[in-house]
């Protein structure tokens, strides 16, 4: 193994590891499934060694991703961005689902609007969640749950997929 792959490898690996043992240490200290205030959807993690990770943080609706979501996750993004001793970046979902995905109510609404106004407005809304794919360094998808729909494609954006044994990942049409 080329020496960039091993160390690729190595820092994925602890990557992964620091994201068990945090969602551990937050599920000994019952933090993990607390409820989240609409102000604080996307948190921002440091785990050491130049790690960090995003939770999604609306686990009552089993994290859908929503316009106010997306907003904060690009802040997030853009912090990210403007590390200089990043390494590695996890993103994963509070409680028991990674993301179900796009907001059913936030959806249904889009019923109201003109097929070039859902156009423009669904490729915004994607690319506020696709921009993780601006980070320099490599994003972990730890799926801790379902990863349905857009939550999916939020998951396939990163470079690595980790899944858990609960995780189930769907596209709207069928089983992935």
């Amino acid at each position: 193994m080329p020496f960039g792959s091993f160390r690729r490898h190595m820092l994925l690996t602890q990557a992964v590891n620091l994201a068990r043992e945090s969602t551990k240490r937050r599920a000994a200290a019952g933090s993990v499934g607390a409820a989240a205030g609409p102000e604080k959807l996307v948190s921002l993690e440091c785990m050491g060694g130049g790690v960090k990770k995003i939770v999604l943080n609306n686990p009552e609706k089993l994290n859908a991703l929503t316009v106010d979501m997306g907003e904060q996750f690009t802040k997030v993004i853009d912090e990210l961005n403007g590390m200089s001793d990043l390494r590695a970046v996890v993103l994963t979902g509070e409680g028991r689902a990674f993301s179900a995905g796009g907001d059913l109510d936030w959806l249904m609404e889009r019923t109201k609007s003109t097929p070039k106004q859902n156009m423009d407005i669904m490729v915004q809304f994607y690319n506020r969640f696709l921009s993780i794919r601006s980070l320099p360094v490599p994003t972990i998808a730890a799926i801790n749950g379902p990863a349905i729909g857009a939550g999916m494609c939020v998951a396939l954006a990163c470079d690595v997929r980790v899944a858990s044994a609960k995780a189930k990942v769907r596209d709207i049409d069928g089983d992935v």
